[in-house]
């Protein structure tokens, strides 16, 4: 599986942690920002995605 490498700045991590917490939000919005925030750790999507599979 291809990596996938993306690097966020530190005001769009604190923006999709407050986007998390603040507000009504669709589990697929914070399934997003969830990935996103995963993704700029390091971890690789086939991970990430077993982790959701574990969590249901």
């Amino acid at each position: 599986m291809k990596a996938i490498k993306i690097e966020l700045t530190d005001n769009e991590i604190r923006f999709l942690k407050e986007f998390k917490k603040k507000g009504m939000r669709n589990a697929r919005e914070i399934m997003r920002a969830n990935v996103l925030l995963q993704v700029n750790k390091g971890l690789k999507i086939k991970n990430i995605a077993e982790d959701f599979r574990n969590s249901s």
